[in-house]
């Protein structure tokens, strides 16, 4: 094992330790948020049957052909009936919108465009074969892939699925992960703070990160700066499928988590990055589970849960990793050579140009700029200034809009 790793190598191992999770079917209503754990198919055309996409009426196109014209209205036919007559020339169907074509019409005249006399209507314009009619097919064909497998189902994915008929869909089983925030010092949110003391929000806030990447979590829980309180949390949480603690990583005399985890049989594939914030990452396998230390400090914490937690937790559903981004930075930005930096930065559209400035200071105790950010900025390992106006690759927060 390398002491110290770079940031691709560092994403490519975590990557390698993927979970196979498997697919289970449930209720489309309950498919929000889940990821598609086979191609979905439609075993139907959508529209089903070719309907009209305007009130009017259901002509013959060689009636419509010069204007004006009076037709006999033969039947009337709302949304959701059958068609009682077929429409000859000299005839028409009064229809309405979402309504079955008549069998003989092949174009409808809108409402507006016509003039009633009870059982008489007079066409006032010229309508041409096709006008307003909806095909059966034209969104959706029978066999075609609706949502693909990897996809992650969205409002509007419901909507095309409860189209197709999908009353239960097959979706990957969404993985189980583990928080656990360490330290003496905290308390909970709710709490007083007494001299010495913080709340915990690293607990929190990446149990916020792992629902909204797509798992289950299991906690927040709190481990204390001792060996067996590390033990006790470990027994608590074996059902997980990834452990994430937030803590007690790095070289500290109370830092206990990396000695209590190979203690139980994890194996360390990595321990301190090239990247800044979060030098002191580590991760390793404990008898299959993928096990995150990322570092104790708030903004450290979340940004590696971006950059590594949840890209395992995406590729353990199926889903296909994110592309970076790119944009103009829009100002000269200074760093330390030889790490790999993670700015947080604000992405805006300038005349069409996607340009991204600093969310405001970067030392790895301010909180607030992960607020205020909307993207992830990546600062190369390998330059020390970068200029305003080249390029840089971003990371979108998936929870903010750009």
């Amino acid at each position: 094992m390398k002491e110290l790793v770079s940031y691709t190598e560092a994403l490519g191992r975590v990557l390698d330790a993927r979970l196979n999770c498997n697919v289970e079917k449930i209720l489309l209503a309950q498919a929000v948020g889940r990821t598609a754990g086979q191609d979905i198919v439609s075993n139907d055309n959508i529209p089903p049957f070719d309907n009209s996409a305007m009130d009017g009426y259901a002509v013959v196109s060689s009636d419509a052909s010069q204007a004006p014209v009076t037709l006999r209205v033969v039947e009337e036919i709302p949304a959701g009936a059958v068609p009682r007559e077929s429409v000859q020339p000299g005839t028409c169907s009064r229809i309405m919108t979402g309504a079955v074509i008549p069998e003989g019409a092949d174009t409808v005249v809108p409402v507006e465009q016509t003039l009633s006399d009870g059982e008489l209507v007079t066409i006032r314009t010229v309508a041409p074969k096709g006008q307003h009619i909806r095909r059966s097919g034209a969104d959706i064909a029978r066999g075609d892939v609706v949502v693909g497998r990897g996809t992650r189902i969205t409002p509007s994915t419901v909507g095309i699925l409860a189209a197709i008929g999908a009353h239960r869909v097959p979706v990957v089983r969404m993985p189980v992960v583990a928080v656990v925030a360490t330290g003496d010092e905290l308390v909970e949110p709710g709490e007083e703070l007494s001299p010495g003391k913080i709340r915990n929000s690293n607990g929190v806030t990446l149990a916020a990160q792992a629902a909204a990447a797509g798992a289950v979590v299991l906690g927040p829980f709190v481990a204390r700066d001792s060996r067996e309180s590390v033990q006790e949390i470990l027994d608590d949480i074996e059902a997980a499928d990834i452990i994430v603690f937030a803590g007690g990583v790095s070289v500290g005399e109370f830092d206990f988590v990396q000695e209590a985890l190979e203690k139980r049989g994890m194996e360390t594939i990595f321990w301190r990055v090239r990247q800044r914030p979060g030098k002191p990452l580590l991760f390793g396998d404990l008898k299959g589970v993928p096990v995150f230390g990322l570092p104790g400090n708030p903004v450290s914490a979340s940004v590696c849960f971006e950059m590594y937690v949840r890209p395992l937790i995406e590729a353990s559903v199926g889903m296909e990793p994110a592309r970076l981004s790119e944009a103009r930075l829009g100002e000269t930005v200074k760093k330390k050579v030889d790490l790999h930096y993670f700015a947080r930065g604000v992405l805006k559209s300038d005349s069409g140009d996607l340009v991204v400035n600093m969310a405001g200071p970067q030392a790895s105790n301010i909180f607030s700029t992960m607020v205020r950010a909307n993207c992830i900025v990546h600062l190369p390992e390998d330059r020390e200034t970068i200029e305003k106006g080249e390029l840089v690759q971003i990371s979108p927060l998936t929870w903010r809009s750009i």
